[in-house]
C-alpha cells in the first residue's frame, strides 16, 4: 500500500518528529553558543564572536518562527516537504563549522576542549533528532565534524592529528547510526500509518455496514422513509420528552392515497412504486418541520408534526393534500392522485403512540369512505362508528353459517291490471334479535370481500323461491339484485349457470337487477356479460337508474329488458323529476324496454306515473317488503 493518503500521512509524521525536538534543540544550541562566546572571551576576536553569536540568534529566531508557523498550520503544511527546516539545519551546522575553523587559532586547551565536546555532542544528538530526514541527519554531522577534523589533522601535531582521525571516525559512526535510525524511523512511520489506514478502512466498512443494517432495520427500502418499527421508536421517544416538559402542540397525520390499487392493477406495480417514491419525496419536502415521517405500509404514510392552532393544522394538511394531488408525469402523459388524511392530537386523543396511530387511522378511514380527498379530525363518535363496523363485519362473516340472513319480497304492480306481476327479493339480516339495515351492512360486505359469498347465497335462495312461486303462481317474475363486485367477477356467469342447474329454476322468470354503477366497467365487458346472461334465458334490468354513472344515451347502447327509475326522481315528480322520467319512458318504449318506478308512496305519484306510461310500480303505497308466507297470502288475495 503506497497511496497518496499514506504518503501524506508519512510526510506529516516526519515533519512532526523533526519539529517536535526543534524547540529543545534551539534552546541547547543557544546555550552552547552563549557559553563559547561569553565563557571564552578573547579580546582580539571578541567582535567576530559577537557577530557570529548574532547570526546564531538570528537563525534561531527564524527557526523558532518556522516552528510556531508549523504548529499553527501543521494540518495544512505538514504533508508538504519540510525544506525550510532542512535549510535551517544546514545553515546552523555551517555557522558552527565556521566557528570551529575561524576561532580555532588562538584558542586555549579549555576552549578547544569545550568546542570539540559541543560539536561532537551536537552531531551525536542530530543522529536521533534529525533521523526523520535522511539528508539532514547525514549532512549535519558531516558539516560539523569533517572540516574541523581535517583542520586538526592538517596541524601535524600528534595530539591534533589523533583527534582529527578520532573525529572522522566519530563522524562516520554517527552517519551510519543516523542512516540506521532514519530507516527504522521511516519504517515505523510507514507501518504506523499503514495500520492507521487499514483501521480507518475497517472502521469505514463497519460504518457502512452499520448504516446498511440501520437502513434495513429502520428505513423503508422503496421510499427511504422510516419504517414502522423505527417510527414507533421515534414517536415513543417524542412522547416521553413531551411528558417530561412542556412543548408545542403535537399531532399525528395518517395519510392514505385514494384508489391507489387501481394504479397497480391497471397501469402496473412499477408505476405504482414510482408514484410512491414521488409521494414520499413530496411529503418530505413539504413536511420539513416534521418530527418523524414514515411509510406505514402500502400507500399509507404517517407524519408527526408540531402545531399551534387547529385551523393552522387543518390548513397545513389541506396544503399537503394539494401538494400530493399535483400531476405525476408518466412516459405518455400525467397521472393524478388524491389523498385522504386523518388527524389525532396529543394528548387529547391518546398519550401512547399506538393509540394515536389507531385514532388517526380511524379518522382517515372515515374521510376515505365518506368524502375522499380531505381532512378529518378524530372524535369519539368515529371510534364508536368504527367499533360497530368491526362488530358487524365479524358477525357478518358467520351470518350464513348462523342462519341470520333471510329474504323478504316486495311486489311490483302492473299499471294496466293493478295486480302484482313481479316481485323483488330483498336481503335482510337479523343479529342478536336486531334487524340491521341493508344500507349499513351491504357496504361492509362489499368492503371486506364478503359480498360474493353472501350474493351467491341470495341468488341460490331466490332461485329456489322463484321455482316454488311459479308452481303456485305461474309467470311471476323474481327480481334479484346483483352487486357490482359480483358482476365484476370473471366467474360470475359460470356461477350463475351452476346455481341455475343445481336448483332447476326457470331463468325466463328471473330478472337480474344490475346496479347502475356497473356502467363504470369497461363497456365491452359490460355488454358481453349482459348478453351472456340473456342468452342463458335471464332478464336483465338496470337498477337505480339516474343516480350514478349512466345517462340517457347509455340506454341506447344496452339491450336490457327493463329500467328501474330511482326513488329520487319519483320524489321530485312534481318538479324536475317528471322531465327525466318522460325522457326515459320515450327512449325505453322505442327500444322495447319496460320502465319500473320504485319508491312510490302516494296515490298522486301512482296516478301520474300511470298516465306517463310507466309499466310497473313498486312502493309502500301498494306493499311493503314481506316474508315468504305473507307474500303467498298477499298474492292469493290479489289474484282472487
Amino acid at each position: 500500500m503506497n497511496s497518496p493518503r499514506l504518503q501524506a500521512l508519512s510526510r506529516l509524521d516526519t515533519s512532526t518528529l523533526l519539529y517536535r525536538s526543534l524547540s529543545s534543540g534551539l534552546f541547547m544550541n543557544l546555550i552552547a553558543a552563549t557559553c563559547l562566546v561569553l565563557g571564552f572571551a578573547r579580546e582580539e576576536v571578541q567582535n567576530a564572536k559577537l557577530a557570529w553569536f548574532a547570526a546564531i540568534v538570528l537563525i534561531t529566531v527564524i527557526r523558532l518562527i518556522d516552528l510556531l508557523r508549523w504548529n499553527q498550520q501543521k494540518e495544512l503544511h505538514g504533508s508538504r516537504k519540510h525544506r525550510l527546516f532542512c535549510v535551517g539545519v544546514v545553515v546552523n551546522a555551517c555557522l558552527w563549522s565556521f566557528y570551529t575553523l575561524y576561532f580555532y587559532r588562538g584558542a586555549d586547551i579549555y576552549e578547544l576542549s569545550a568546542m570539540t565536546i559541543i560539536v561532537l555532542m551536537m552531531a551525536s544528538g542530530a543522529s536521533f533528532s534529525l533521523c526523520a530526514n535522511r539528508r539532514a541527519a547525514i549532512a549535519y554531522p558531516i558539516i560539523l565534524i569533517v572540516p574541523y577534523s581535517l583542520l586538526l589533522i592538517s596541524e601535524g601535531e600528534q595530539l591534533q592529528f589523533i583527534s582529527g582521525f578520532v573525529g572522522l571516525a566519530f563522524c562516520l559512526t554517527t552517519v551510519v547510526n543516523s542512516q540506521r535510525a532514519h530507516q527504522f524511523t521511516i519504517d515505523a512511520i510507514h507501518f504506523k500509518n499503514e495500520n492507521k489506514l487499514l483501521l480507518e478502512d475497517m472502521e469505514q466498512q463497519v460504518q457502512q455496514r452499520t448504516q446498511k443494517i440501520y437502513e434495513l432495520s429502520n428505513l423503508d427500502p422503496l421510499t427511504g422513509l422510516l419504517n414502522r418499527s423505527a417510527f414507533l421508536v421515534q414517536l415513543n421517544d417524542a412522547l416521553v420528552r413531551k411528558q417530561s416538559k412542556v412543548q408545542n402542540n403535537f399531532a399525528l397525520l395518517f395519510l392514505d392515497l385514494d384508489h391507489f390499487k387501481d394504479i397497480n392493477d391497471n397501469i402496473g406495480h412499477r408505476t405504482g412504486d414510482q408514484v410512491l417514491i414521488e409521494v414520499a419525496k413530496r411529503i418530505s419536502d413539504f413536511c420539513y418541520d416534521a418530527k418523524s415521517i414514515c411509510r406505514w405500509g402500502g400507500d399509507e404514510f404517517l407524519i408527526a408534526v408540531p402545531f399551534r392552532e387547529l385551523w393552522q393544522l387543518a390548513e397545513y394538511a389541506q396544503q399537503l393534500i394539494a401538494m400530493i394531488g399535483k400531476p405525476y408525469p408518466l412516459n405518455d402523459g400525467e397521472l393524478n392522485v388524491s389523498a385522504s388524511v386523518g388527524i389525532a392530537l396529543y394528548p387529547q386523543h391518546g398519550e401512547e403512540a399506538e393509540q394515536l396511530i389507531q385514532h388517526a387511522d380511524i379518522a382517515m378511514y372515515e374521510r376515505k369512505h365518506s368524502d375522499p380527498g380531505g381532512v378529518t379530525f378524530y372524535n369519539d363518535t368515529l371510534a364508536e362508528k368504527l367499533g360497530r363496523e368491526v362488530w358487524l363485519r365479524n358477525k357478518l362473516a358467520r351470518a350464513i353459517e348462523h342462519q341470520e340472513l333471510f329474504l323478504m319480497y316486495q311486489p311490483l304492480i302492473s299499471t294496466k291490471t293493478g295486480r302484482p306481476v313481479s316481485l323483488e327479493a330483498l336481503l335482510r339480516w337479523r343479529v342478536d334479535g336486531n334487524l340491521i339495515p341493508p344500507d349499513e351492512f351491504i357496504p361492509i360486505a362489499e368492503q371486506n370481500g364478503l359480498i360474493k359469498s353472501i350474493g351467491a347465497w341470495v341468488l341460490q335462495q331466490a332461485f329456489i323461491a322463484s321455482k316454488k312461486l311459479n308452481e303456485t303462481h305461474p309467470g311471476m317474475i323474481m327480481g334479484i339484485n346483483v352487486s357490482l363486485l359480483q358482476f365484476q367477477d370473471e366467474h360470475f356467469t359460470q356461477m350463475i349457470s351452476s346455481l341455475l342447474h343445481s336448483v332447476d329454476a326457470q331463468p325466463e322468470y328471473i330478472n337480474l337487477e344490475i346496479t347502475e354503477s356497473a356502467f363504470s366497467l369497461e363497456k365491452h365487458l359490460l355488454l358481453t356479460k349482459i348478453k351472456q346472461l340473456q342468452e342463458m334465458g335471464f332478464m336483465v334490468s338496470i337498477d337505480d337508474f339516474g343516480t350514478g354513472y349512466s345517462s340517457l344515451a347509455s340506454i341506447l347502447e344496452l339491450t336490457t329488458n327493463a329500467i328501474k327509475i330511482d326513488k329520487s326522481f319519483v320524489d321530485n315528480l312534481d318538479t324536475k323529476g317528471e322531465i327525466i322520467i318522460e325522457a326515459v319512458i320515450q327512449i325505453a318504449n322505442r327500444l322495447g324496454q319496460h320502465v319500473v318506478a320504485e319508491g312510490v308512496e302516494y296515490q298522486w305519484q301512482a296516478d301520474t306515473l300511470k298516465q306517463m306510461g310507466v309499466h310497473l310500480i313498486q312502493g309502500y303505497l301498494y306493499a311493503k317488503p314481506m316474508t315468504w308466507p305473507n307474500l303467498l297470502q298477499y298474492l292469493d288475495e290479489a289474484h282472487s
